[in-house]
């Protein structure tokens, strides 16, 4: 697990500490800013390459720019978190910014989460991935690599998970509020 802030990491090591079932092979743990320019890096340093089962992929902020440039990996599946106020047809990311941090910045009245699920579903797609679901809250999108179960898990259109009532509450709100959206801040890919 890589993670940017260390209380993070001190909270995850105390809470998989308490835990029987990994005492004897606990989850590794990793600080270290998260970028594009060192995802590959970090993985790799950290005894991953090549083929995996399971990559999340969970930033609230840089997560399609760090999914776009990670590939000293292979995942079976990617699970990752959209943001479900851009709805089904609005491909739609935050800029990329180095050192962005949810926290240190002033997201009053904007989407809280870096990418939509059409512009994950788009770049998943030139990855070589498909959508096959999110869960029923609307928050997360799972993606099966092509080569993998498609007879298991048949591909969805995105407009599939955007069925939970939440997640038209919130585009509803994004709707009444399109005209302050930061467009420094979110562009369309």
């Amino acid at each position: 697990m890589l993670d940017g802030e260390e209380e993070n990491i001190k909270s995850g090591q105390a809470f998989y500490a308490k835990h029987p079932d990994t005492r004897i092979s606990p989850p590794k743990f990793v600080h270290g800013w998260i970028t594009r320019d060192n995802i590959n890096d970090l993985v790799m340093l950290n005894g991953m390459s090549g083929e995996i089962d399971l990559l999340s992929l969970d930033m609230d902020g840089n997560d399609y720019w760090i999914f776009e440039a990670m590939d000293v990996v292979n995942p079976r599946v990617i699970v990752t978190e959209y943001q479900t106020a851009f709805g089904a047809d609005r491909a739609m990311t935050q800029r990329y910014i180095e050192d962005f941090s949810m926290a240190k910045r002033n997201m009053a009245g904007q989407p809280r989460v870096g990418a939509s699920l059409p512009a994950l579903a788009k770049l998943a797609k030139r990855k070589g991935y498909r959508l096959v679901g999110c869960e029923r809250l609307c928050f997360n999108a799972f993606f099966v690599r092509e080569d993998m179960g498609r007879d298991v898990f048949p591909e969805v259109k995105v407009s599939a998970c955007f069925s939970h009532q939440m997640a038209q509450y919130r585009q509803y709100i994004f709707e009444q509020n399109i005209a302050d959206l930061d467009r420094e801040f979110w562009i369309e890919v």
